[in-house]
């Protein structure tokens, strides 16, 4: 990947290596011997507030943030993105609907 080019090489299960990331970006990583195996890491940048994963239904939350304006960037694989502007004031709740990134939902 362009964020990070790294080789670990083969190793026993009890023994790693530490590998660090000073971009952000997305980087694919990938099994010499099982070919069926990848995984994607997600760089996040510093600035980076705080993050979720989508439950079950689809559906995220943010509880106890400040108020202000803030971006909220969303991924899934294929790179697909989507960014989205918010103002968040007080405990008001902020339904964004149906958010499509790329051209699947």
């Amino acid at each position: 990947s362009k964020t990070k080019r790294f080789d670990v090489g083969r190793r026993s299960p009890k023994d790693y290596e530490d590998v660090m990331f000073n971009k952000a970006g997305v980087v694919d990583v990938f099994c010499d011997i099982h070919s069926n195996m990848h995984a994607v890491i997600r760089v996040l940048p510093e600035r980076t507030m705080t993050w979720q994963k989508l439950d079950g239904s689809g559906s995220f939350r943010f509880e106890d943030i400040a108020e202000g304006e803030y971006t909220l960037h969303f991924f899934a694989l294929g790179n697909r993105a989507e960014s989205i502007d918010i103002d968040a004031v007080g405990t008001a709740k902020i339904t964004l609907g149906t958010i499509r990134l790329g051209n699947r939902l």
